[in-house]
């Protein structure tokens, strides 16, 4: 009998220790995931200013919504972001947040046509909601830079 409770209660704590640490996993995959799209999103704004696509600026729009559920980043056309000149919209998965970008704040790099210059240099943190939504908590946090020169970064 004390051997079976022995190999019971083994099981419940590799069990434990293996969900814990598959569910560690899924959580820096979606920040990872998120992190590369928003690259991919942004060079591809920059792409189409440099390309001078429909006479116009692009750009990207990082909105932190103050319900994380309908936090968003899109791409649009034109100097500023308004919902109609929206070429992509992304949410932001559930257990993702902005780490730098306050609650119901947003934050906008517009490229210019032909240059593809942003309009100014930007950083965006992403991070996991369960470790907080703060830029100090930078564990397991992805960083999106755009620099004044048009360099696009992933750390």
């Amino acid at each position: 009998m004390l051997e079976l409770m022995t190999v019971l209660a083994i099981t419940i704590i590799i069990s434990v220790v293996t969900f814990v640490s598959l569910y560690q996993r899924r959580n820096q995959g979606d920040i990872s995931d998120t992190a590369q799209e928003m690259v991919a999103l942004t060079q591809q704004a920059q792409s189409r200013a440099m390309t001078d696509e429909s006479s116009t600026a692009w750009g990207i729009q990082f909105d932190n919504k103050a319900s994380a559920s309908t936090s968003f980043y899109a791409l649009f056309s034109g100097v500023t972001y308004s919902a109609s000149a929206t070429a992509a919209y992304y949410p932001l998965p559930a257990d993702v947040c902005y780490a730098n970008i306050l609650s119901g704040s947003s934050s906008t790099v517009v490229f210019s046509p032909l240059s593809g210059l942003p309009s100014a240099s930007a950083s965006v943190m992403l991070q996991n909601v369960a470790k907080g939504c703060t830029s100090s908590s930078t564990s397991g946090a992805s960083t999106l830079s755009v620099s004044s020169q048009g360099v696009v970064t992933l750390q």
